[in-house]
């Protein structure tokens, strides 16, 4: 075992030992929580949420292996199982209740024990892009059709794009909309080179200090819109390689970007492949993103390709989604401070569950997992990441900054019940491990970490961040870094029966207040 600890005070609850994994039991668990969330109900589809009390067996190299199975009912006749602890349900009624309830066995009458009633939304009025002209033949531009559909649709309309490849290059979105992208329907984005328009947003955002300019270009763009839901089992495609050659000639658009808006919902499809982010929230109260998948199909070169980005935003439940994209899966962040101080408003409650993390789900895939910041000077507070699962990803969770990324405070971070698995990714200088709280993000000359520096208030602080039933097997690298700042040292940090099997062991310095009361790591024998 290697355990290099440098600056490191607090008490010590246990000793850092294998012998630990000899001592963990299954518990058996309780159902409980059983929601479904307002944001999450439409006129034909749930997304159900619960609790379990189940702990992972960390005996088992997996602990995804000790899973339960959950069955789901919905009036009384079971609809489906998953080993997830949400379940969307499509294909309901409008504007009826019904009743759903969760078990952990197979029953004939599921019963009202772990349930819960919902009536679905009335539906609005359909408006097919087709009947505005839209083609979807793969080679008409069918900007104008869809955009002059979304532009008539109704409040509380939907604007349905059946099966079929639509070629556009920039839609606007407003409020009281759903955009249903069908199974079978494509959205292809045009590339730079094809003679597409691609306006820049241009936004003022408040900042703490005044009102801040905003500019990006975007491929479907949202700003200041109230109740939209983007929804359905089809694919939205940016074509980044019609775009990557060329970003040192041209600013690259993000896929969707969501601005000053609230009560998202987009659930069921696909984003593939954006020039820059897939999806950006920015200044966004209130967004629930279920059953959503992002991936880098292509095997070009990409490059900040970041699969869904809450920026100053609050209220973000992302729940069952997969991520087999291309650089951070999700980053959260709150911007960047201007010379004179101002700044975004903090990122606050930030819940991601349910969601898996593969670094090889396509050729193309390169996940890097989940980022707080680097861009974090408003601020980032109560985050939870839990029950997820990561496969050749470069971490579980990555906390950066550097003392050029002033204001940032990180507080109130909780990650629970996580399997980790990487024989992919090696440690680089924007992501060093699995669990990585990294003060000194920095790709060339990076300081030295005993020195310090001057303590100001522009310095960044990490604190109160938890991880509790963890299994990390990576034989890439470390199995946890954390690397603070001498003059202001990560604080409060506590690990709760977490496993290590790594090929390099455990580095922290500049720690202050480790709480350990159960941690196990196992050093990896791997070839050279």
């Amino acid at each position: 075992m290697i355990y290099i600890l440098k600056n490191v005070t607090g008490r010590l609850l246990a000793v850092l030992a294998f012998l630990f994994l000899n001592s963990v039991s299954i518990a058996k668990g309780e159902i409980t929580n059983v929601s479904a969330p307002e944001l999450g109900i439409t006129s034909n589809s749930v997304v159900l949420l619960w609790d379990d009390s189940f702990a992972p067996d960390f005996t088992k190299d997996h602990a995804g292996e000790t899973a339960k199975t959950y069955h789901i009912y919905c009036d009384g006749k079971k609809i489906g199982s998953t080993k997830k602890q949400t379940f969307p349900v499509y294909g309901l009624s409008s504007a009826t209740t019904y009743q759903f309830s969760i078990n952990d066995w197979e029953s004939a009458n599921s019963g009202t024990e772990n349930s819960v009633t919902v009536t679905t939304k009335k539906a609005g009025k359909i408006f097919n892009v087709k009947e505005f002209g839209a083609v979807g033949d793969g080679k008409q531009i069918d900007t104008k059709a869809i955009q002059k559909t979304i532009d008539q649709c109704v409040p509380g309309g939907t604007v349905l794009v059946p099966p079929g490849t639509y070629l556009v290059d920039h839609l606007d979105l407003k409020s009281n909309l759903v955009l249903e992208i069908t199974e079978g329907a494509i959205l292809s984005f045009i590339g730079y080179k094809e003679g597409g328009y691609y306006p820049t947003s241009e936004v003022l955002l408040p900042g703490v200090k005044g009102d801040m300019k905003y500019r990006r270009m975007t491929l479907i763009r949202a700003c200041d819109v109230r109740n939209v839901t983007i929804t359905g089992k089809g694919l939205i495609d940016g074509n980044g390689e019609k775009w990557w050659p060329y970003r040192n000639e041209t600013p690259r658009p993000f896929l969707l970007e969501i601005i000053k808006s609230s009560n998202i919902l987009v659930q069921g499809v696909t984003f593939q492949d954006p020039p820059a982010w897939n999806n950006h929230l920015l200044y966004v109260d209130n967004a629930l993103y279920s059953d959503v998948t992002f991936l880098k199909v292509s095997t070009e070169h990409g490059i900040n390709g970041d699969g869904l980005d809450p920026n100053a935003s609050r209220n973000v439940l992302i729940a069952g989604c997969f991520f087999g994209n291309q650089d951070d899966a999700i980053a959260i962040k709150s911007g960047t401070a201007d010379k004179d101080g101002n700044r975004y408003r903090s990122s606050e409650n930030i819940t991601i569950r349910e969601c898996e993390f593969y670094g090889s789900l396509e050729e193309g895939s390169a996940s890097l997992g989940v980022a707080i910041g680097s861009e974090t000077s408003g601020g980032v507070r109560h985050v939870v990441l839990k029950n997820c699962t990561f496969r050749d990803a470069s971490s579980i969770i990555n906390i950066k900054t550097n003392r050029e990324r002033p204001y940032a405070i990180v507080e109130d971070v909780t990650v629970e019940n996580i399997t980790y698995t990487n024989a992919k990714h090696s440690a680089r200088w924007f992501n060093k491990a699995p669990i990585s709280l990294d003060q000194f993000y920095v790709r060339d000359n990076p300081p030295n970490p005993s020195v310090p520096e001057p303590r100001t208030q522009e310095t960044p602080v990490f604190r109160d961040i938890h991880f509790k039933n963890i299994a990390i097997h990576n034989s890439k690298g470390w199995g946890i870094y954390m690397s603070g700042f001498a003059e202001a040292p990560i604080k409060d940090v506590t690990f709760d029966k977490v496993s290590v099997k790594s090929r390099d062991g455990i580095m922290v310095q500049n720690v202050d207040h480790v709480l350990l009361k159960g941690i196990a790591s196992e050093m990896l024998e791997v070839e050279q």
